[in-house]
């Protein structure tokens, strides 16, 4: 489920590698059976509308392997979004490198001393809170040089007074994955994620020789 709902791929259910490492490999099923057999208590299960069920035959799959069936039944109304999780990065990337989007002090330094790039301390948090920013604690040394720390909001239900807000659509159109193996101080580095809102039911079935 977790591949499903955050994923490396953006819309295909078919070969689908989630943030866990998981994938899926997609193998051809019938969608159009109207009935689910031997069900609940072994009796067949219908009627079934086509395209909600399906059937897999066994003589095509390989033993000593698990078999999972998606049923995404929420697709007209579905919508997938950016989604950025910060990492922390000791050392090198190793072959991690070139797959993560990165933030540096300079694009945090650009931000305006407006209200609206920075939080009051009063407002309550939304979704919007959550999923359109990412914050940063940002202080000087006295005069015009700042430091930054990013700053998780996940448990916090009023976010804390003067915390720079930076808006996650902007890390995804003006900055650019990284190109080399070793992180750079001072720069912040964004997993991405393309999250999902569907809702999955999901038959595993497990071939054993």
């Amino acid at each position: 489920m977790d591949a499903l709902e955050k994923r490396t791929t953006e819309l295909n259910v078919a070969n689908a590698k989630g943030r866990n490492g998981l994938e899926f490999t997609e193998i051809t099923i019938d969608n159009s059976v109207t009935k689910i057999e031997k069900g609940v208590n072994n009796n067949d299960i219908t009627p079934v509308e086509a395209g909600t069920a399906a059937k897999i035959s066994i003589s095509s799959l390989t033993a000593n392997k698990a078999y999972a069936y998606v049923y995404d039944y929420t697709a007209s109304g579905k919508t997938v979004i950016n989604e950025f999780q910060p990492i922390a990065v000791t050392g090198t990337f190793g072959d991690q490198a070139g797959t993560y989007k990165v933030l540096t002090k300079s694009d945090l330094d650009t931000q305006a001393e407006t209200s609206s790039n920075f939080t009051t301390g009063s407002e309550k948090s939304t979704d919007s809170d959550f999923y359109d920013y990412v914050y940063f604690s940002r202080t000087n040394d006295g005069g015009s040089t700042y430091t930054y720390s990013y700053v998780s909001v996940a448990d916090k239900t009023t976010l804390p007074a003067g915390l720079l807000k930076y808006a996650k659509a902007s890390i995804s159109t003006s900055q650019t994955k990284i190109s080399t193996d070793t992180p750079v101080n001072g720069s912040f580095y964004f997993a991405n994620y393309y999250s999902n809102n569907g809702k999955y039911a999901v038959k595993v079935i497990k071939i054993e020789a």
